[in-house]
């Protein structure tokens, strides 16, 4: 299979200070045969493919949770890596620099943020400002955007997850999701309930739309997206429209190091971005990056 790339236009390492750091959490002290990467419920499965592909005399164990999760346990010197679906808060950083921790991002992959509904709703596309008022509670009804007599029940994330905060940011800002929103535990949850709610409105990573055959899972639909004035929509589920940034909600999906990693740390983040590891995120649905990455 062809690899496909999006070549990202901003920075992919970031320090997010540039003071020397002096402490040593427990984890950098004693050096250990086990690491553990947290966080991140999104990356979770496609980071234990890679750790299954990469040949390591250690053991590397990964958890889900949520990035808030995940990064909460790295400034805490529990974890060596944090998965997360969003950059680092202003909160987190202020925490971080209190700790001792200097974050290290590092973008290794890229991921197409879809809107599902269930694919008996009648609805085939959605506008940017729909979407914005579904999720703010103003439109509450499936007729209002051309879909059948049906109320529209919001299935979203806890506040641990990266998606939820994403999702917020981008559409809601200060504001908070209608009272009535209904809390899935998973990605994965998320598109079993709307799979079987004919009045269902979900947000996921576009990986967990699509089956092992690479397909759109039955009884879902991942909305193509327009933006208000414009004649064409786009779906989260066209590589190319992705890769060419005509698709209008691409995120980054971030590791998070205490510094610049060295070691085994160093050489397993080098086989994610290497071709292979590219390729792995490829494969699970996900959009690969190309940069050179310099740890030495």
């Amino acid at each position: 299979m062809k690899r496909k790339t999006i070549y990202v236009s901003f920075a992919l390492l970031t320090f997010m200070s540039c003071q020397k750091n002096d402490s040593k959490t427990e984890i950098e002290d004693e050096p250990k045969s086990t690491f553990l990467i947290s966080g991140s419920d999104s990356e979770k499965a496609m980071i234990q493919l890679m750790v299954k592909r990469f040949e390591s005399n250690h053991n590397i164990q990964v958890e889900g949770g949520g990035s808030r999760i995940g990064i909460g346990k790295l400034l805490r010197g529990e974890a060596h890596v944090a998965n997360s679906s969003r950059s680092i808060s202003l909160v987190e950083a202020r925490n971080a620099k209190s700790a001792g921790v200097k974050p290290y991002s590092v973008i290794i992959a890229m991921d197409a943020l879809a809107f599902i509904t269930n694919a008996k709703n009648g609805v085939d596309s959605l506008s940017t400002i729909q979407i914005k008022k579904i999720l703010s509670g103003e439109i509450t009804n499936w007729k209002e955007v051309g879909g059948k007599n049906l109320p529209i029940t919001i299935y979203g994330r806890d506040k641990n997850s990266g998606t939820h905060q994403y999702v917020k940011d981008l559409f809601l800002g200060e504001d908070d999701f209608p009272a009535n929103t209904k809390i899935a535990s998973s990605n994965k949850d998320v598109v079993d309930i709307v799979t079987e709610d004919s009045t269902s409105f979900g947000y996921v990573g576009v990986a967990f739309v699509k089956n092992e055959f690479n397909k759109v899972r039955k009884g879902i639909k991942a909305q193509n997206v327009y933006i208000e004035g414009e004649m064409r929509a786009y779906s989260p589920l066209e590589d190319q429209k992705v890769m060419n940034g005509l698709y209008p909600f691409v995120r980054p999906l971030y590791q998070y190091f205490n510094g610049k990693p060295t070691g085994e740390l160093a050489k397993f983040l080098k086989f994610e971005l290497s071709d292979e590891g590219q390729q792995i995120v490829f494969q699970y649905g996900y959009f690969p990056v190309s940069e050179e990455l310099n740890l030495d």
